[in-house]
């Protein structure tokens, strides 16, 4: 297996994976998307909402705000246990004519806050007021994807296969540059740029597309709570965990 970086910002990350086949490539898909916890708002008792909005609408609104999450902290419960560590409670409370943000939670851990302070929640007119408390709580997006820490997905490395008389310098104009010219054939330049229209364009010009089964593109995009890098260390971890506990299971059946 071998790794190859393409791109690299804050919240976003486009790489290479080589050697591996379509079953690892999901596995990796699923365990960021599914596996990886991050912090959620879970729980909201509302003492006082003279706002437009139902009390179920103002707790989902804010339960789908992204939060800051610290995983070398917050753990999941265990049973008979009791920690800080479990959750981190919030408490919230304006008084109209104001529009009421995310920013305006306050969290009893100071680290965790809104990635996006100016999320709306409602707006409140003269005298109206918003009061409430609550806690959130690690969770997996398997539970519910406000716990997913970013979109993910992959293809495989296209290959091409150019045959008759086909205009290379026509296709590679036509992809703006993405491409260019290998021997007799084409190779993508850069592949954050890479997409299905570009895909077409080799199609309709003579140009056959095969995508490898064993070299994969995976483009990971973070909602922020979570950097990309510790993200993907997570999931390499739970994966460890996961084939620990496969490999226990089966030498318990034997």
């Amino acid at each position: 297996m071998d790794i190859q970086v393409l791109h690299k910002d804050k919240n976003e990350v486009v790489f290479i994976l080589k050697d591996i086949n379509p079953a690892v490539a999901n596995t990796v898909r699923r365990l960021v998307l599914e596996e990886v916890p991050t912090l959620a708002i879970e729980d909201i008792t509302i003492s006082k909402n003279d706002s437009p909005l139902y009390d179920e609408i103002v707790a989902h609104r804010m339960g789908l705000i992204p939060l800051k999450t610290d995983l070398d902290y917050y753990e999941f419960p265990k049973e008979g246990k009791e920690s800080p560590k479990y959750q981190v409670n919030f408490s919230l409370k304006v008084k109209g004519p104001a529009t009421v943000y995310a920013e305006n939670i306050e969290f009893d851990d100071k680290k965790v806050v809104s990635l996006e302070p100016k999320i709306p929640i409602v707006m409140l007119l003269k005298e109206q007021k918003l009061e409430l408390e609550g806690f959130a709580v690690l969770g997996r997006g398997r539970d519910h994807m406000k716990f997913s820490p970013a979109h993910i997905y992959y293809r495989g490395v296209p290959e091409f296969e150019v045959a008759g008389n086909v205009s290379l310098k026509k296709i590679i104009e036509a992809c703006n540059g993405a491409l260019k010219e290998k021997g007799k054939g084409l190779e993508v330049i850069d592949f954050t740029k890479w997409n299905d229209a570009y895909e077409e364009i080799c199609e309709k010009n003579g140009v056959k597309i095969n995508y490898s089964d064993k070299d994969f593109i995976f483009y990971i995009e973070s909602w922020g709570q979570v950097e990309i890098p510790k993200i993907l260390e997570k999931a390499t971890s739970i994966f460890d965990e996961k084939l620990d506990e496969l490999d226990t299971e089966v030498k318990k059946a034997k």
